[in-house]
């Protein structure tokens, strides 16, 4: 959309890393889930940041563990804290918005 010689960009940008909570449903449509299929599943939701689709999805009968690492952290401290879980124990794991909202931010 153009307004006189100024282009006006869609979409959100954002210049620090924030919270942002997503719902079981938001989930749902952003990963094409189904939610029947799930069930019984083990979930692990990457940097969930403050969604409700962990709480949701337990009480479905889905079974999520959810985390949102502590950026200031070094990688060792992190990897001292979280994620101890054994190699293929989850079926899915999703690592919901902070991946597609900040890969500009962050390096591989």
């Amino acid at each position: 959309m153009r307004n006189g010689s100024e282009e006006t960009k869609r979409g959100l940008h954002l210049d620090r890393v924030v919270l942002l909570g997503r719902t079981f449903e938001e989930y749902r449509r952003y990963f094409l889930l189904e939610p029947d299929d799930l069930v019984g599943k083990k979930i692990l939701d990457v940097a969930g940041g403050v969604s409700s689709f962990c709480a949701e999805a337990n009480q479905l009968g889905i079974k999520v563990i959810s985390f949102d690492p502590i950026y200031s952290l070094s990688p060792e401290k992190i990897r001292e804290r979280g994620l101890p879980f054994a190699d293929g124990e989850f079926d899915l794991t999703l690592a919901s918005y902070l991946l597609f909202v900040y890969h500009y931010r962050f390096d591989y």
